[in-house]
């Protein structure tokens, strides 16, 4: 067992790094998603034979699967927006879902993420407060003290249990990588990339 809090105790970036090299799976679960964070692990991402992405209501908006501005990250990651690079990135992730990712939506809230990895001996999980965005990973500074804990081996079978109840439960669980996907394309829609771009990039100011 290891602690990551994204300062003194490590960040959850490295570890999910780590642990997506060697990954024959993965399973994710959180309220927030962040084209910048998919950046981040974009190489490691495609590793995994198959992917599985369960969201839980976006804790600001409610709203599930998270709608366009909240998928350019919140203030922390005004920096990486100003880059203006988003619609290329949003773009490359949503070519990745649609080839490789399962995409559902939990309809009540999950105030904590989880992150598994499958390997050919074993899995790894990190649960904790860290949501898939820059700032949950540890990219970029924040004054939030994240909490989270790594694990190996036997206790990883019980919070895999814990994400496959939730997947598996059709009262609480629904598709939504076609709605996923056309928020995604609301950045990068050709026709206004760039005041996309600029306009849900100011509505998460």
């Amino acid at each position: 067992m290891r602690l990551l809090d994204n300062k003194t105790h490590g960040r959850v970036i490295d570890a999910l790094r780590h642990s997506l090299e060697t990954a024959t799976a993965a399973s994710l679960l959180s309220n927030e998603f962040s084209v910048f964070a998919f950046e981040a692990l974009a190489n490691e991402l495609q590793r995994p034979g198959s992917v599985r992405l369960l969201m839980s209501p976006h804790p600001a908006s409610g709203v599930n699967p998270p709608p366009a501005n909240t998928l350019l990250g919140a203030e922390e990651e005004r920096e990486l927006r100003n880059r203006l690079t988003a619609s290329h990135i949003a773009r490359t992730c949503a070519a990745w879902i649609e080839e490789a990712v399962e995409v559902a939506g939990v309809n009540a809230p999950v105030p904590h993420s989880l992150y598994i990895t499958e390997h050919q001996q074993g899995g790894t999980a990190i649960q904790g407060s860290s949501t898939f965005t820059a700032c949950g990973l540890g990219l970029v500074p924040s004054a939030r003290f994240e909490m989270n804990t790594e694990l190996e081996g036997e206790p990883v079978a019980g919070l895999r249990l814990f994400f496959d109840s939730l997947w598996n439960d059709a009262r609480l669980t629904r598709d939504v990588k076609a709605q996923f996907l056309d928020e995604l394309k609301r950045i990068y829609a050709p026709k206004s990339a760039r005041s996309e771009e600029r306009r849900v990039g100011k509505e998460c100011r």
